[in-house]
């Protein structure tokens, strides 16, 4: 059966007629400082990210932040604004949280869903195109996919409460889309526009 005594916790600290209390030295933890943590807990990416965000400039706006347009997706943010090198989808897919969610969209990239999107970029970007078979093809840049369209998309998120995904992957990107499009062939026809899926692509 417990104990129902109280437990009295023991500890040598500074003797009570010490009234002044004892002088100590820390550094300044300064906001600068977060890549080299970072680094120091391996997490690299998060770390190359954090770089270059405080090696950017300001957003020319009242606040210095991302304009609402671009928020709102109803505007392209300028070319300073976007970095494509630092995070890579082998990275992004090596961790556990990732697989099955890209599994998941290597199914169901065309679903019932996915198919009104395919057909609105195919229509947008070959619309008003000549009969023929033209390769689709994107630049290694997922920015490129993006501009075109996306066909399917999964979030990743993380929990808000507890040490849930508290990694490298957290500390880059937080919650973010895993999307996915394809490269292949598009055949306009005098009726119709044919898409010939070859390759999936996929990235965060």
């Amino acid at each position: 059966m417990p104990s129902t005594q109280p437990i009295v916790a023991q500890s040598n600290l500074s003797p009570a007629s010490n009234t002044q209390g004892a002088p100590v030295q820390a550094r300044l933890f300064k906001i600068s400082d977060i890549p080299t943590a970072m680094d120091a807990i391996g997490w690299p990416v998060s770390a190359a990210l954090m770089r270059h965000w405080f090696q950017g400039q300001p957003w020319p706006t009242e606040n210095g932040g991302m304009s609402q347009r671009v928020k709102e997706h109803a505007e392209w943010p300028p070319a300073q604004y976007i970095e494509e090198s630092i995070v890579k989808m082998s990275w992004v897919a090596s961790f556990d949280k990732v697989q099955p969610v890209l599994a998941e969209l290597r199914r169901s990239w065309n679903n019932a869903a996915a198919m009104g999107e395919i057909r609105k970029h195919l229509l947008r970007a070959y619309g008003d195109k000549g009969l023929g078979c033209y390769p689709l093809v994107f630049p290694n840049l997922a920015s490129a996919v993006e501009r075109f369209g996306y066909f399917n998309s999964r979030a990743i998120t993380f929990s808000k409460w507890g040490s849930e995904g508290l990694n490298d992957l957290r500390g880059a990107l937080a919650d973010f889309n895993l999307r996915v499009a394809a490269e292949g062939d598009v055949e306009v026809h005098a009726d119709r526009i044919l898409f010939r899926p070859k390759t999936l692509l996929f990235y965060a």
